[in-house]
């Protein structure tokens, strides 16, 4: 998404983006509605309703934002939104400068989205790990290596095996099992 008064800033910032469908609005208000669905926002201030520092912060909870200022400003606005996750720059903007900022942002996104899948990996693998521990009396060192012996077993990875774990022992029972187990109690 470009957000830009700018019909100079506009057309420069599309250049980089020729077989994207890029969003355009000169507003935050008329941006703000469809941001939900971008990654990469460029806020070019200022906007015609607001300077953009608000809809830049706002942008950055949602992906990659990057707010271009007059360079007089620079200091002033960086120090406003750059804890928020927005990337500043400062105008006058040469291409070359723009393009290894957006080769740089769309690294770092992918190496977060890596790293994001290893997270959720670790998560999935504590989670079998506490089933076996709860379940089959195993101490974390068992379960451990069990799901670890099971994968280079099967040749598949850590996270298919914990998966498995999951679903065989936190299926949801039956509702007549669990009718039977609450009478037993």
């Amino acid at each position: 998404m470009i957000a830009s008064a700018s019909d100079k800033g506009v057309k420069f910032f599309t250049d980089f983006f020729p077989d994207v469908n890029v969003d355009i609005f000169d507003s935050a208000e008329r941006a703000a509605p469809r941001a939900e669905n971008c990654s990469l926002f460029i806020v070019d201030a200022p906007l015609t309703d607001e300077f953009g520092t608000s809809f830049a912060v706002m942008c950055a909870k949602i992906g990659s934002t990057v707010l271009v200022v007059k360079k007089e400003r620079y200091e002033q606005i960086a120090q406003l939104v750059e804890p928020h996750g927005v990337i500043v720059i400062a105008k006058p903007l040469n291409a070359q400068t723009f393009k290894y900022i957006l080769k740089t942002l769309e690294i770092t996104r992918q190496r977060i989205s890596e790293l994001e899948t290893k997270i959720e990996d670790i998560r999935l693998i504590d989670r079998a790990k506490l089933v076996l521990i709860s379940n089959l009396k195993m101490t974390e060192p068992q379960a451990h290596r069990h799901i670890e012996r099971q994968a280079m077993d099967r040749r598949v990875t850590k996270r298919d095996i914990a998966m498995g774990i999951l679903k065989t022992y936190e299926e949801p029972k039956p509702a007549g099992i669990r009718l039977e187990e609450e009478r037993v109690k």
